[in-house]
């Protein structure tokens, strides 16, 4: 274990110069970075072995959604022409790194967001998992919590359409269904958003898919909001360049 501390701290310094995220928190195991098990590997996650955010009953979970979502007929389940299957994966697979808890910060938009804080993936990332990269195959858009509840078959770029400067971004959950609003959202706010209008990357497909509890949004975060940064905005972005930054 103190090999492990000494390789955290050497890292952090190189980094940020102040951060040590052996006692950070991890949201999906709910212990610090370096208390979580790395006795047992992680089969998919694999990228995270020693230290990591969770164990592999936290990647089995994340298994799980992340199948159900790609879950779209034999001609896809193993598509390897498509870009934007490994930059999904590691958006569901972020809650297992080490950094994890970095990539939650106050907001940078403080109008638009609502929440103490959110968790921040840098735009280069976000562009990689565009929704219309998916519509070849479709999404199964299905209920984390009530797997039983019917599956719903969907083009993600039609379905996660972009809304227009200036539009209000609204959720309405009874019809589970996005949508753009000239006025407020009322009822129909999203987790994490203020009833005010968007702008740019809040307007964005990407950004209402990777804020979908049965979308992208990595398992484990599910009551809080994401939200998409620079990727030189000066703190922890899931998918910055910088291999120290992303994988310990």
């Amino acid at each position: 274990m103190m090999r492990v501390t000494i390789i955290l701290l050497a890292c952090a310094i190189t980094v940020t110069g102040a951060v040590d995220t052996f006692n950070m928190i991890c949201k999906a195991s709910g212990v610090s970075v370096g208390n979580v098990s790395t006795k047992s590997p992680l089969s998919f996650c694999i990228e995270y072995q020693d230290p990591r955010c969770c164990m592999p009953v936290h990647e089995a979970q994340i298994i799980t959604y992340y199948t159900a979502l790609m879950d779209t007929g034999v001609s896809c389940k193993h598509d390897v022409t498509n870009t934007g299957h490994v930059p999904l994966k590691k958006v569901f697979c972020s809650p297992c790194s080490p950094l994890a808890p970095l990539y939650l910060s106050p907001p940078t938009n403080k109008t638009f967001f609502t929440s103490a804080t959110t968790f921040k993936i840098c735009r280069s990332l976000a562009a990689q998992v565009s929704p219309e990269l998916f519509d070849h195959c479709g999404f199964a858009y299905v209920d984390r919590v009530q797997f039983c509840t019917p599956k719903q078959a969907i083009a993600p770029g039609a379905f996660f359409k972009a809304c227009g400067d200036g539009d209000h971004v609204c959720y309405r959950q009874n019809e589970t269904q996005w949508y753009c609003h000239p006025s407020t959202c009322g009822s129909d706010v999203p987790v994490g958003f203020a009833d005010v209008p968007c702008f740019k990357d809040t307007c964005s497909s990407v950004f209402k898919m990777l804020n979908d509890n049965r979308g992208a949004k990595p398992p484990f975060h599910e009551d809080m909001a994401m939200e998409i940064v620079d990727d030189e905005y000066g703190k922890y972005c899931l998918g910055m360049s910088s291999q120290a930054t992303d994988e310990l």
